[in-house]
């Protein structure tokens, strides 16, 4: 089928573009119904590009207005002043307005149904692709189209409505929160939010994925569904570390030496408390971001998954990274694709992300997430890890009289709904496990740590 042949009102089209261009308030008025893209023929498109552009330059975009904006930014089609006023005198009246416009709309996303079509219809006559790769990209484009401006909309008084169950909730106590992550700073602060995509990061070897399968069991253990990929690890060795982090017995003599009756004994108990919780692994997802985002979406209609752990974000680059396309485009890319992810399926997307190294300091720092600024500016939450113990070092600021052996700082970077801060947790290296302190370890004044440089 032709591009020609794709469903259209020429007539339509054009009475629109009068309105705007004689009406005042119609772009105002039009703005959660119109863009450029509704519009099929381009010299509609370009007209339209003119009107908006006067609108947000504040002025009122009348034919003058218009006619000078097309001037001043030339267009691949000329658009002569005497055929806008042609156009202008289109309209025999603009009571039909909205209904042209949301006609204009419904057709555009018919046409955007179409391209879809064929791409799916060229996957039954060509083995390039793999299936699950075109399937989440096309229901990536088939939620796209219902993606309209005026699906966000909603009036002040729906907005403070909202705001007032908030408030009746907190005076209840009946407040509802994210999915609980087993520290009790994060969680007192809401958790992991559904809707959010939350970057761990930190440096190579200070704990990403362990502080990640941490927060996935204290999640599962109260009742939430959860999904862990991992680019670099293999279902039965995330096991074997959450096997590790519930018995005490470390994760190299689990899967490396005979167990004691008494690590036996450990190690069962474990199990048994492992055994039922409702984490999910899909080792074959995990070739490339796409493959991944189906999975999740499979995850969360199947299984009910209300947060999906992707373990680590650097790794994707050799599998899904586009030619021609830098480092900081691909990640920003993925953090994006993600975030619309988590918003799409009502869920929580927590992404574990290296952090570059500092000639300068070991400390984490938000500006130091490898590979793009992109990644912290998609990311509603940004937690960074720091244990100094690796580096022979003190805490420093507030913690510096903590001491770091068997301890470790999360720092919530940014946060867009839980706000800034930080706190001490404890880790166990053999079992590589993070875990909550009753008790932060004070450093003796006597004590001293050799801080040789480890660069």
């Amino acid at each position: 089928m032709e591009d020609k042949q794709l469903i259209h009102d020429e007539q339509c089209e054009r009475e629109v573009i009068s309105v705007l261009l004689t009406n005042a308030n119609a772009y105002n008025d039009s703005a959660d119904l119109l863009s450029a893209d509704v519009f099929y023929f381009q010299r509609y498109k370009i007209i339209y590009n003119a009107v908006a552009g006067v609108g947000k330059e504040g002025n009122v975009p009348n034919l003058v207005a218009v006619n000078a904006y097309l001037q001043s930014h030339p267009a691949e089609e000329v658009i002569e002043q005497y055929q806008l006023a042609q156009i202008a005198a289109a309209a025999i009246t603009d009571i039909t307005f909205r209904a042209n416009c949301s006609r204009l709309a419904d057709l555009y996303t018919r046409r955007r149904m179409w391209q879809i079509g064929v791409k799916l219809m060229t996957s039954g006559t060509s083995e390039v692709g793999e299936t699950a790769v075109i399937r989440s990209l096309a229901i990536e484009e088939l939620q796209k189209t219902d993606e309209m401006p005026q699906t966000s909309i909603v009036t002040t008084k729906d907005a403070l409505a909202s705001l007032d169950e908030i408030v009746k909730a907190n005076l209840s106590g009946n407040v509802k929160r994210g999915i609980p992550t087993g520290f009790q700073y994060l969680d007192n602060k809401g958790g992991l939010w559904p809707t959010d995509l939350v970057v761990v990061a930190a440096e190579f070897s200070q704990g990403k994925t362990s502080l990640a399968l941490d927060m996935c069991i204290n999640a599962a253990k109260r009742g939430y569904e959860a999904a862990f990929y991992s680019l670099e690890m293999m279902s039965n060795q995330l096991a074997a570390r959450m096997a590790a982090s519930e018995s005490g017995i470390s994760c190299r003599t689990i899967m490396q030496s005979p167990l004691t009756d008494n690590q036996l004994r450990q190690y069962d108990e474990a199990l048994g408390r492992l055994m039922d919780l409702p984490i999910f692994f899909d080792e074959r997802s995990t070739i490339s971001v796409e493959r991944i985002i189906a999975s999740i979406r499979t995850m969360a209609r199947r299984k009910d998954v209300k947060v999906a752990f992707i373990d680590y974000l650097q790794i994707l680059q050799t599998n899904g990274k586009e030619k021609g396309q830098t480092e900081e485009q691909f990640f920003g890319t993925v953090a994006r694709r993600l975030k619309n992810l988590a918003k799409e399926l009502g869920i929580c997307v927590v992404l574990l992300s290296q952090l570059a190294r500092s000639k300068d300091t070991t400390e984490p720092k938000l500006d130091r997430l490898r590979g793009s600024g992109q990644i912290a500016e998609a990311a509603d939450v940004v937690l960074l890890i720091y244990r100094p113990e690796v580096y022979r070092k003190k805490y420093s600021g507030d913690y510096s009289n903590i001491d770091p052996k068997g301890t470790a700082q999360i720092t919530i970077a940014k946060g867009r709904n839980i706000g800034y801060g930080s706190f001490i947790c404890g880790y166990d290296a053999p079992t590589t496990h993070f875990y909550e302190l009753t008790t932060i370890p004070r450093l003796e004044k006597t004590t001293s740590i050799d801080e040789e440089e480890p660069f």
